[in-house]
C-alpha cells in the first residue's frame, strides 16, 4: 500500500523528466555539506585547509555570513517554502510580510531570507541552486536566470514502501525530509561522489527547549552565524493551527529527522555513496563518525 500511494504522488506531484537527468555531471569525487549547527564555528581552519579536496554544499542561510563568499561552495540546497513564497516586493521589505504582526520575529526571519537571496545573486562563482519542484514558479527564480545563476529542481516528493529505493535511484522522490540536510544528503547521493561528508549537524535542539508555567515551549536554539546576542526565545507556535505546539509533538518531528537519516545511509549504501559525520559531537548516531582532516 505505501508503495502505491508512494507512486501515486510521484504521478500528482514529480517531474518525470527529471528521470533522466545526469545530476552527477554537478558532482565530484568529494561532497562537503555544511550544517548551520555552532559546532561548525570551530571547524572552519579545517573547512579551508580541505576546501581543494571536496565540493561544498551549504543550506538555508549560509549566504548571509561572509563565510559565502570566502568558501565559494559549488551547491547550495533549498527545501523551506519560506525561501520561495514571497514576492519581489517583499523582498525589497520584509515589513511587508503578510506574517509580520502575526508570529513573533518574523520581520527579522524574512529579512535574513532576503540577505541570502540578494547574497546568492551576487555570487561570481559557478554555482548550482537546488530547489524542489514544487516551487518551480518562484519569482525568485527568474531572477537568478536573470543573472546567470544555474538552479536545478529536484523532486521533494515523499516517498516510502518496497518502491522506494526505486524511485529514489529515478530522482523520483526521496525519504520525509523534516529539515534541509535531509534533503541535501539526498541530492549529494544523487551526485554520486565516493563519499558525501557532513559537518554542523549538532542536533542539539532538545537541549534548549524549556516549558513554561503555562505550558508553552519556548526554544532557544542557536546556529553558527548567531552571536550570543542574537540568540532569544521563542515560543514554539503550529502556525497551521496557530496552537502550541506539544512536547509529543515537537519528538516526534524529532524522530522523523533520525529516522530519515537511517533511511538515507541505507540509500547511500545501495547507489555506492557513503555518508561521513565529521562534526564535532553533535547527536547524530546514524553515520561513521570521522574528522575533517581525513578527508582526502
Amino acid at each position: 500500500m505505501k508503495s502505491l500511494i508512494s507512486l501515486l504522488k510521484v504521478l500528482i506531484k514529480s517531474s518525470l523528466g527529471l528521470i533522466f537527468k545526469d545530476f552527477s555531471q554537478f558532482g565530484a569525487k568529494n561532497i562537503l555539506i555544511l550544517g548551520n549547527g555552532p559546532s561548525i564555528n570551530q571547524q572552519w581552519d579545517l573547512i579551508r585547509q580541505k576546501r581543494d579536496s571536496a565540493q561544498l554544499m551549504v543550506v538555508n542561510k549560509f549566504a548571509i555570513t561572509d563565510r559565502f563568499f570566502d568558501l565559494k561552495p559549488e551547491h547550495y540546497v533549498f527545501l523551506d517554502g519560506a525561501f520561495f513564497n514571497f514576492t519581489e516586493e517583499i523582498l525589497q521589505d520584509p515589513k511587508k510580510h503578510p506574517m509580520v504582526g502575526i508570529k513573533e520575529n518574523w520581520e527579522h526571519s524574512q529579512g535574513e531570507i532576503n540577505k541570502t537571496w540578494l547574497n546568492i545573486l551576487d555570487a561570481d562563482w559557478p554555482i548550482v541552486v537546488w530547489v524542489p519542484y514544487i516551487y518551480r514558479s518562484s519569482f525568485i527564480l527568474e531572477k537568478l536566470a536573470k543573472v546567470n545563476i544555474r538552479f536545478q529542481f529536484y523532486n521533494y516528493t515523499v516517498i516510502d514502501g518496497w518502491l522506494k529505493p526505486a524511485l529514489f535511484k529515478m530522482k523520483l522522490g526521496m525519504p520525509q525530509s523534516q529539515n534541509v540536510i535531509n534533503a541535501a544528503m539526498a541530492v549529494s547521493i544523487w551526485l554520486k561522489p565516493n563519499q558525501v561528508y557532513v559537518s554542523g549537524l549538532d542536533h542539539t535542539f532538545h537541549l534548549n527547549i524549556s516549558v513554561d508555567s503555562d505550558n508553552y515551549l519556548w526554544d532557544e536554539g542557536d546556529h553558527f552565524y548567531k552571536g550570543k546576542e542574537q540568540v532569544k526565545k521563542q515560543k514554539l507556535i503550529d502556525l497551521a493551527t496557530s496552537k502550541k505546539v506539544t512536547l509529543a509533538a515537537l519528538f516526534s518531528s524529532l524522530a522523523k529527522v533520525h529516522l530519515s537519516y537511517e533511511t538515507l545511509l541505507s540509500l547511500s549504501e545501495r547507489n555506492g555513496v557513503e555518508i561521513i559525520n565529521v562534526t564535532e559531537g553533535g547527536y547524530v548516531d546514524a553515520f561513521k563518525r570521522s574528522s575533517l582532516a581525513n578527508i582526502d
